[in-house]
């Protein structure tokens, strides 16, 4: 056999095991052969970038920093804000309720003390009714060896009562409407 026709056969088995269409082009490198690549890498756009749909949510007069969404010190507090009327890119938002994260509350009174929630339907002067809820928690007192804080029935319900009557003397007498 010639050395041209074991050359074709060597050719011929390396067709057969590695199909054309998984066979790399290889272009030689000073010393090495290396594997051309097919194009640069792509960056990653972030979609939502580009999108001229972004609003700046303007929360109502009661608050103190019109803006809201911007930062994240308080995340614990949900304030939940209905939308109003829509300004170009400024949202006028009303409030809506506010509420505390499920870890906030678990965090507050730990074990072994008493929780002691109130709600209360009051009108407000400027005739909006508001639903107010109030949470407390028995604490160790100072000095207390015993582990335990907890509240007898009686002294929660005393203590509800005059969270409930707090709460509507203080919600009574204010305007919601500024």
């Amino acid at each position: 056999m010639g050395l041209s026709r074991i050359f074709h056969f060597v050719l011929a088995l390396t067709a057969l095991c590695f199909p054309i269409a998984n066979m790399c082009t290889y272009r030689y490198d000073d010393t090495r052969i290396a594997k051309e690549k097919k194009g640069g890498k792509k960056k990653t756009v972030d979609p939502f970038a580009k999108k001229d749909w972004w609003y700046d949510i303007k929360a109502p007069s009661l608050f103190s920093v019109r803006s809201v969404g911007k930062t994240q010190d308080q995340s614990y507090k949900n304030f939940r804000l209905g939308v109003e009327d829509v300004q170009g890119n400024n949202v006028l938002t009303n409030f809506w309720g506010m509420d505390f994260t499920r870890d906030k509350l678990r965090c507050l009174a730990g074990k072994c003390h008493t929780f002691i929630e109130a709600l209360v339907d009051v009108k407000t002067t400027d005739n909006f009714t508001l639903r107010v809820f109030c949470m407390g928690f028995t604490m160790r007192r100072e000095k207390q060896v015993l582990r335990t804080c907890y509240a007898q029935s009686s002294h929660i319900r005393q203590i509800r009562c005059k969270m409930v009557e707090i709460m509507v003397n203080q919600a009574s007498s204010c305007i919601l409407k500024s």
